[in-house]
């Protein structure tokens, strides 16, 4: 746990992993594994999988920063599927999501129609030499794989996505490490979570998420999580001022031109992203 009390630069800005009930501890010790998978259309997408731990955003960095020079030159999408984790890790990433214009990707209910039942959750993982394998889980009775999910820190890293995919999204307002938090006063918490909730909504604020979820994240004890309804989720699909954008230069949705219109959008964002991440200072908070 960190050391330090300050707390916009530590990472006592923490929102931590959401603990599923009989966790197994080798889901529970690993740290988030950030795979990338080239296409032939010359795009990358990546998936972090597991809870996000401090460094996390260095080693995205890193593994994007790579990728741009060597493997592709834009990033497709996104995938995140954790409990949960290292706040400001997760918002570091969340910038850099938004950044590369990427699309994100969190796990999905099981509908009608679909191969998996309504009542579980499912991922489409990939892995070395773009292999890849689609996992399950049932919260309900705990069976599958848990980090099939998308909670608590994770959800800030969903939100950085220009499109914003899945519909397993739990959320629950920021808290600090209990054994910092409680040896202070009653004024220096106040203090402290007022900066706290502050940072944390800055950054939603700037990833164009509705008030009425921040709302709902923060109105959310932290030992509990409020995974949000369909409609809730649909608020979230996109930018308005990007949508609106896209409808006036292509008429309608899902077309050549708005794929076209994206993806050049995309490929100018990865230079800017080699711009502002290729050479220190990386991050401003």
């Amino acid at each position: 746990m960190p050391n330090t009390h300050s707390v916009t630069k530590t990472a006592l800005l923490h929102l931590c992993a959401l603990v599923l009930i009989n966790l197994t501890t080798s889901y529970a010790t690993l740290a988030a594994r950030i795979s990338i998978y080239a296409s032939s259309r010359n795009d990358c997408s990546l998936m972090i999988l597991g809870p996000i731990k401090k460094g996390d955003e260095e080693k995205f960095r890193r593994i994007v920063v790579a990728a741009l020079k060597t493997r592709c030159t834009w990033v497709y999408q996104v995938r995140v599927y954790s409990t949960g984790g290292d706040l400001q890790a997760a918002i570091r990433i969340g910038e850099q999501v938004r950044t590369l214009h990427a699309n994100t990707w969190a796990p999905q209910y099981g509908r009608p129609g679909s191969p998996y039942p309504k009542r579980q959750w499912w991922c489409a993982y990939f892995g070395p030499q773009n292999t890849g394998h689609t996992a399950v889980y049932n919260i309900r009775r705990n069976k599958g794989d848990p980090r099939c999910n998308c909670a608590s820190a994770c959800f800030f890293i969903w939100a950085g996505g220009t499109l914003r995919l899945g519909n397993v999204l739990g959320v629950h307002r920021p808290y600090f490490d209990p054994s910092y938090y409680s040896h202070l006063t009653f004024t220096q918490a106040r203090q402290k979570y007022n900066t706290l909730m502050t940072y944390a909504r800055r950054y939603l604020e700037r990833m164009n998420v509705p008030q009425s979820i921040i709302t709902t994240m923060f109105s959310t004890d932290s030992i509990s999580v409020r995974y949000l309804t369909q409609r809730e989720v649909d608020l979230m699909r996109g930018r308005p001022f990007e949508q609106e954008y896209f409808l006036a230069k292509c008429k309608r949705w899902n077309n050549a031109c708005t794929a076209r219109l994206a993806k050049e959008l995309s490929i100018n964002a990865a230079q800017k992203y080699l711009s502002m991440y290729a050479t220190p200072p990386w991050y401003n908070n």
